[in-house]
Order: structure tokens, then C-alpha cells, then sequence
């Protein structure tokens, strides 16, 4: 049975395609746990072989080095792990010189999830009469999960699990992946109350808005709605300056393209004129104006994720106004500003049209439009204010 989503709770369809360790309910709670997933993704499966059936795998954050690694500690069944041998991973080849403190984690407090089995964490004591600085892979790891707080952890951690709930089992097993989120949330929460960062497994609506490739090839509409965890790094994106104008700022996220159709050599498979568009350059004084920049070239662009920069849902109906704004009116506009198109425009009337008055008239005319072609869901359809 797959394990729940590690970011959301929910159950999941997918695992990593890397790892195959860590499971997601979606692509946005993969993409939501990728900055701290990627500290140890590509090299879980280089240490998948242990030296011997004694072993096992655990997390090291070495106090000195900027990445967490994954580390095999020789065990004992009924009896743990050796000491002696734990010893390098925790800066010392004499046993004898420093004391460990150890914590058990059985729940999850940032996702209030229970585990199944208990992480164990060991640590020094005493660090600051040995002068021990700052964890730095500790550091790394919390700033990836976009912590607001940082607690000073100093000298070497090591993270090992324990089978079952039982504290007392020293019945140690591998750690693998989702263990690596529940640890870096622990840590995360440390000396604090999880309220402060509010509920993560929280969700916004957004809007996926599929290039070509993701329409022909997967068959997708070109407006999905998704649910976007409020972790994810489009709510870390730039505003796109013509949402700004227009006074309803939303913020975007490329998709990877998808393995069905990344590489193929059809034409136009990764065009996403909404994407594009939405994206053109409105300083007058910039060279690059009434062009969009080069990662969102026409056949560059390829799906997006957008949302609402004030985190309130996004509407399918909303995003598609938005697009149909960009790409059907502002597109010709900027082509006839810049001598391609048939009507000839000045950029300061092309700029003097980029109003929320302008937007939202543009949203009436389609919501009517599609009213009229029988689209009943556009009945109820509204901007936000």
C-alpha cells in the first residue's frame, strides 16, 4: 500500500520517478516538496545497496558541509546501533569524549500525521562547551522548506528510524525519502508551536493552462483547475506586470514538460499564447517592450500553473479571461505597436488601454459570449472586488 501524500496527507497515485520512494496525490504536492526533496533525491538510490544485512540507512546533517547525505550505521538486532561506529558521523573517533541526546518522533506535527515508525534524532549535547558552530545542512534543509524560523541546532545530526512505536525496540530500519520530510519538519518545529506556520496541507485553486503538447498529445483541456498545496513555489514568483495593470495580479509556474511529448519534433507542441502574452514586457523604456522574454518564447513557453498573488481560489473562468485578454486583445495591440500587425498603434495608447476597466469589460464581453454558446457554468462567473 502506497504511502499518503507526503506533503497533503491524501492518497497518493504517484511516487518519484527518481527516488520511487517518496509518494504525491499531484504534480503541484511534488512540485510543492521538490526544494527540500532534491537535498537527497538523486542519491537515494546510489546507497540502496548496503555494505551488509547490519546496516542500515540514515540521514547524516554534518555540521561543517552544506547537504544532508545518507549514511549507512552498522545495527544490532535487540541491541541498536554501535555506538563506536556512529561515533565518526558525530565528529569524534573517541567515544569517550562527548555525550549524544536523542529524540523520538512518532508524529508529525507540522502535517499532524502520525508515523508508523519512530525517528529517532542524535545529536551532541554540551555543543557549546565543545564550540561547535551552526549545523549548516541543517540550515540548508529548513531554508528549502522555506522555514520561517531557524532553530540553532550545532554540531552533527543523525537521523534513524525505528521500527514500529516502541521506543524501546532498537529494531532499527532504512530510512528512506518521506522519512526525510518528517524529519525536516520536525526540525522546523523544534522550541516552537506548527500554529505559526498555519495549516500547510492547506490548498488554493489555481489554474493549469496547457500549451499544445499537453492538449493534442494528453489529451487536456486548456483550463484545468488544480489544487495548488500553499507551499509551492508559484506563491515565491514574480508578478507578470500586465496582471499588475490590470489589477488582478497572479503569479506563474512552468510546468516540466511531459514525458509523452517533451521530445518530439512536432510543430508548435510547446506553444502557449496565454502564457506567452501574459508575459510581455510593458516598460516603455525597456528595449524588450511589447516582447515577451525568452523562456516564454512561443515555442518555448509550455504549461502553466497560475494563481491568485492574494492566495484566494483561482477560477477556471477567471484564468481564461485573463487569457483571452492577453492573447486575443493585447497581443495584436502590441503587434501593431511594434509594425507587424495591419493597424498601426503608438506604445503609449497601447499602454493607456492596459486598465482594470479594460479587463473587466473584455470579461463581460466573453462571459456573454459563452452564455450565448451555451456554456451555462459562465452564468455566475465574476472578478474578484
Amino acid at each position: 500500500m502506497a504511502s499518503p501524500c507526503a506533503i497533503c496527507n491524501a492518497p497518493t497515485t504517484s511516487p518519484c520517478p527518481t527516488c520511487e520512494s517518496a509518494y504525491y496525490c499531484s504534480i503541484e504536492c511534488a512540485e510543492a516538496d521538490r526544494p527540500s526533496h532534491v537535498l537527497l533525491c538523486s542519491t537515494y538510490k546510489i546507497v540502496i545497496n548496503k555494505p551488509s544485512s547490519s546496516f542500515r540507512r540514515a540521514i547524516l546533517f554534518h555540521a561543517e558541509d552544506w547537504d544532508p547525505i545518507f549514511i549507512w550505521v552498522k545495527c544490532s538486532v535487540g541491541s541498536g546501533y554501535d555506538f563506536k561506529h556512529l561515533a565518526e558521523y558525530m565528529g569524534s573517533n573517541d567515544h569517550t569524549n562527548f555525550v549524544t541526546g536523542h529524540i523520538n518522533i512518532q508524529r508529525n506535527p507540522l502535517r499532524n500525521r502520525a508515523l508508523c515508525d519512530t525517528i529517532e534524532i542524535i545529536y551532541r549535547e554540551n555543543t557549546s562547551v565543545d564550540g561547535l558552530e551552526q549545523n549548516q545542512s541543517v540550515v540548508r534543509a529548513l531554508r528549502a522548506a522555506l522555514s520561517p524560523h531557524i532553530y540553532d541546532w550545532k554540531g552533527p545530526l543523525v537521523a534513524m528510524k525505528n521500527g514500529g512505536l516502541n521506543k524501546d525496540s532498537h529494531v532499527y530500519l532504512d530510512m528512506d525519502m518521506k522519512d526525510l520530510r518528517d524529519t525536516i519538519d520536525y526540525l522546523e518545529v523544534y522550541d516552537r508551536s506548527p500554529l505559526n506556520r498555519g495549516d500547510v496541507t492547506e490548498k488554493v485553486q489555481g489554474v493549469r493552462i496547457n500549451c499544445k503538447g499537453d492538449q493534442i498529445i494528453c489529451g487536456q483541456d486548456q483550463y484545468v483547475a488544480v489544487n495548488v498545496p500553499r507551499e509551492h513555489p508559484v506563491f515565491r514568483s514574480a508578478i507578470p506586470s500586465i496582471s499588475h495593470l490590470i489589477e488582478f495580479p497572479v503569479r506563474v509556474y512552468r510546468y516540466k514538460p511531459d514525458q509523452a511529448w517533451k521530445d518530439s519534433k512536432r510543430n508548435g507542441i510547446y506553444r502557449n499564447s496565454p502564457a506567452t502574452f501574459l508575459h510581455v514586457e510593458t516598460n516603455l523604456t525597456s528595449g524588450l517592450w511589447g516582447r515577451p522574454p525568452e523562456l516564454y518564447y512561443p515555442m518555448r513557453a509550455g504549461s502553466i500553473l497560475v494563481v491568485r498573488s492574494d492566495g484566494e481560489d483561482m477560477t477556471i473562468h477567471q484564468a481564461e479571461a485573463l487569457g483571452h485578454f492577453v492573447q486575443f486583445k493585447m497581443r495584436r495591440m502590441f503587434a501593431g505597436a511594434l509594425g507587424f500587425g495591419s493597424v498601426g498603434i503608438t506604445s503609449e495608447a497601447v499602454m493607456a488601454y492596459i486598465t482594470p476597466a479594460n479587463f473587466r469589460k473584455r470579461f463581460a464581453k466573453l462571459r456573454t459570449r459563452r452564455l450565448a454558446s451555451g456554456y451555462e457554468e459562465w452564468r455566475n462567473a465574476s472578478l474578484p472586488g
